[in-house]
Parts: structure tokens; C-alpha cells; sequence
């Protein structure tokens, strides 16, 4: 009875840290707006069977898994907000037991409570369990797929945990291209706990995952190659590696309303070096995690010397490791003094919850939601809709499905001078009295804002609404 009650307890402080990250995900749910990305997901999901298919062996596609795994949710559901939304909120808080039982193996049960703490007050985690992308389940699949190497290394039902490590990491693969990354941090992760191992043959298991995981794949490299070695402009900004370690820090321990200042990413960024470094776990587990954490920055970095593709995202698995570290951190300052590492752990949490607040209380996301509601209270039979991006247009369809009149704003980023302007403007706005330009992110396809220029110059603006991400101009001709 003295050994079942504290592991009892155990459990159910865990199903309790679920419920609670269960509850503070889908109190929020609708806060913000869907944004393009989001409708492209929608618009992805639901185009036709065999286009969907065929996008599974169409070189440089992302995703084609998520898609086809939302498109079955969506025929169940329906496609609100809510309903899409809530599939990202299920692999969100799946992952928590996933990181408890990995975190439990790798160090203890108190490290694993505070890691699924740290889960479920994520303010990074929560924000993705509200979009309608496929970033939390990518971190489910990762922190799984990892789970399984462990303990197929453990030498526990070997042929099971292999197999899962190879549906994992490949489910992972097909609904984020970068989930590529996990094969070599799970290569060197299976040499470090694999060599530390007393079992036996652990390794004929390895080489038989690691071929299932990467031969299938080789033909792949006849495209991906010279797509990766080509130096490219890709819309995407550069980061230098250190860039790139700062902003991952950021998001994982402040989320990303960019709200707070850098001084709060100090206890979580302390407590994570604390716990790489005296967090009492095995040195191979500390290795490991190491590899776990450095590793994908680091590859990201190098194809992005080429062509830069680095967004924090793309990495979300990595988050995993960061809270794992963090959680053995507060261990190690809590055995040390435990009034410090309750002062740490508050501190951390209380980050992490203000953090929760701002992206719940701040519109951050493109407004498309606020902009259609307006521009359908106050438009005429006859007003034209101009998008400045024209891409933006089925975010805003999206909750103005009613037929309307619209038009694309002019791409002049190669080059187009005012006169050529002037007479597509004038095309495009003949007969109109009035025109509505729908203005978010103008600078991606008209840099010099040439288009805003013309209508301040040839029409009477008569109103203005600036949403998150999103302003509403109104010009009488």
C-alpha cells in the first residue's frame, strides 16, 4: 500500500494537468480570427479525393497526411472555427501523456509531473492547439516516435516500440517535410542510449528502423538535393543560428504575443541550462536531450546559408526537450533549497500564464473575421472589394460567403511605374462610386504601396478601420 498510494497520486496529478490544459485550450478556442493559413488547410483538406492523393508523391508538397486526416475530421464535424480547431487541440493535449511517460523514463516522477505542467501552461503549445495547422500533432508524433526508441533500446517488446518508432517518425514526416530532421536526432540518440545499454542486439532493430526510415526515401533525394543546395530567395528572413536559438527560447517560454520583455525568458532559459547541466540525469540522457535540442536548429541553419526557411514552428518538437530540461532544472534547485526551486517553479509558470493571457486577450492573428462582419454591415449593391494581398481574399470568403464584387491589387514588386499603375486602376475601378481595398500584408506584393498611393490620390477616402493585421479603407469616386 506504501509503494501504490504516491504512484496513485502520481496519475492522478497527471489526469489532473490534463484536464486543466484540456480546459484552458478550449476556453479560447475562437479568440482569434482564422487566418490564410489556416484556410488553406480547410482548402487543402477539402479539395477533390484525387488531387489530395496526389499530393502524397508530388515533389516539395507539405503536409499531405495532415490534410487527408483533417479532411476525415471536417466530413464529421463540419468546418466552424470550433470544430476544426478542436483536432489541434486533441493531438495538443495528447502529447502531455506522451512527454509524462518520456519524461518519467528519462529522469523521474516528479520530473515528469513538472513536465507536463510545463506542457499543459505552454503558452507556445496552446497557441498552436488553437490554429488549424499541424504543428501539435507533428509534436505528438515526434515525442512518441522518440518514447518508442527509448524503449525499444530498454529492450522492452523490442519488435512493438520499433515498429512504433518507424510509424511515428514517418506520420510525422508526411504531415511536416521538416519532421525529416527527427531521422538523424534519433540516429545519434540510439548510439548514445543504445551503447549505455546492457541489452542485447539492440542494434540489428536500429539498423532495420533506421533502413525502413531512409531507403524508401532515396529516390526523393534526386529532387530534394538540388532544391536544397540551390541558394534561393524564399520569402523567408535569414537567421543567424544564435537568431534562431533566441527565438525558439522565446516562444517556448514566453509564446507568442512578443508582449513580454527578454527579461522574462531568464528563468526558463536558466532553469534550462541548469537542468542540461546538474539535473541529475543520466549523463547519456543529458546527451541526448542535447542532441535532441541543438541538433534541428542547427541543420536548419545550414540549408538556410542556401535558402532561408527557418520559422520557430517548424520546430515545435523541439519544445519537448526544452521542457524536459526546464522541468530538471527546478528538480535539481529544489533539491538544492526547496524554497529556490518553488520560487522557480512560480516564476516559470507565472511567465508561462501571462503569456496565456496576452494571446488570449490580444487579437494577433490577421482579422479576417472582424473585416467581413464590417464590410457586410456597410457595403452597397455595387461596391468592388479590392485585396492588397490578393491571397487574403479566401481568409475574408471564409466569413463573407455571400456573392460580392472584388477585384485583385496590382503586383508591382518587378517593377511598374505610376503610369502603368494609373491606367490598370482606372480599368479596374470604371463605374465604381464605391470601393472597399481590404489591405494586410500590402508590402509582400506591392512594396512601394503604389496602389494605396493611387486611391489617396484619385478617390475621397470616407473611412478607415484597422483591425489586427488587417485595415479597411473606404474611397468615394
Amino acid at each position: 500500500m506504501q509503494t501504490s498510494r504516491p504512484r496513485g497520486l502520481e496519475w492522478w496529478s497527471a489526469l489532473g494537468l490534463l484536464l486543466l490544459a484540456f480546459a484552458i485550450r478550449v476556453l479560447t478556442l475562437t479568440h482569434q480570427s482564422l487566418w490564410r493559413d489556416e484556410v488553406d488547410a480547410l482548402r487543402f483538406a477539402t479539395a477533390p479525393w484525387a488531387e489530395l492523393l496526389r499530393t502524397f508523391s508530388l515533389p516539395g508538397w507539405n503536409g499531405p497526411l495532415y490534410f487527408a486526416l483533417l479532411r476525415g475530421w471536417i466530413a464529421l464535424t463540419g468546418q466552424t472555427e470550433l470544430a476544426m480547431r478542436y483536432s489541434s487541440l486533441m493531438w495538443g493535449v495528447l502529447a502531455i501523456p506522451f512527454a509524462h511517460v518520456l519524461a518519467r523514463r528519462l529522469a523521474n516522477p516528479h520530473v515528469a509531473l513538472g513536465c507536463a505542467g510545463l506542457f499543459a501552461l505552454s503558452p507556445y503549445f496552446i497557441w498552436y492547439s488553437q490554429e488549424v495547422k499541424m504543428y501539435t500533432l507533428v509534436l505528438a508524433l515526434a515525442t512518441l516516435a522518440i518514447y518508442a526508441l527509448r524503449r525499444a533500446i530498454d529492450g522492452e517488446r523490442q519488435i512493438v516500440w520499433w515498429a512504433m518508432l518507424v510509424i511515428a517518425t514517418s506520420a510525422a514526416m508526411y504531415c511536416h517535410i521538416l519532421a525529416a530532421l527527427l531521422i538523424p536526432v534519433e540516429m545519434i540518440l540510439s548510439l548514445v542510449w543504445g551503447f549505455g545499454s546492457h541489452r542485447d542486439r539492440w542494434w540489428q532493430g536500429a539498423l532495420a528502423s533506421f533502413a525502413c526510415l531512409t531507403l524508401p526515401y532515396l529516390p526523393l533525394l534526386r529532387w530534394q538535393l538540388p532544391l536544397v543546395l540551390t541558394p534561393a530567395q524564399t520569402g523567408f528572413a535569414y537567421y543567424s543560428l544564435d537568431q534562431m536559438l533566441l527565438v525558439l527560447l522565446s516562444g517556448f517560454a514566453i509564446g507568442v504575443s512578443g508582449m513580454l520583455p527578454m527579461t522574462a525568458l531568464w528563468p526558463a532559459g536558466s532553469l534550462l541550462l541548469i537542468g542540461v547541466a546538474l539535473g541529475g540525469a543520466r549523463w547519456r540522457d543529458q546527451v541526448a536531450l542535447l542532441v535532441w535540442l541543438l541538433l534541428p536548429p542547427l541543420a536548419l541553419w545550414i540549408i538556410s546559408l542556401n535558402r532561408p526557411i527557418f520559422t520557430d514552428r517548424y520546430l515545435i518538437w523541439i519544445g519537448t526537450a526544452f521542457y524536459l530540461g526546464v522541468s530538471l532544472g527546478m528538480a535539481a534547485l529544489w533539491r538544492l533549497w526547496k524554497p529556490l526551486g518553488l520560487i522557480a517553479l512560480v516564476a516559470v509558470a507565472g511567465i508561462g500564464l501571462r503569456g496565456v493571457y496576452d494571446q488570449a486577450a490580444t487579437p494577433i492573428k490577421s482579422d479576417f473575421r472582424g473585416a467581413a462582419q464590417y464590410i457586410r454591415a456597410h457595403q452597397a449593391p455595387g461596391d468592388l472589394v479590392v485585396f492588397q494581398i490578393p491571397y487574403v481574399r479566401r481568409a475574408f470568403d471564409y466569413y463573407h460567403p455571400q456573392p460580392y464584387d472584388w477585384a485583385e491589387g496590382l503586383f508591382t514588386n518587378y517593377g511598374m511605374s505610376d503610369g502603368e499603375v494609373d491606367a490598370q486602376m482606372r480599368a479596374m475601378v470604371t463605374g465604381r462610386k464605391v470601393v472597399w481595398l481590404v489591405a494586410s500584408e500590402m508590402e509582400m506584393w506591392d512594396q512601394g504601396l503604389q496602389v494605396w498611393h493611387w486611391f489617396e490620390s484619385h478617390a475621397r477616402r470616407t473611412d478607415m478601420v484597422v483591425l489586427a493585421q488587417v485595415t479597411l479603407y473606404r474611397y468615394a469616386f
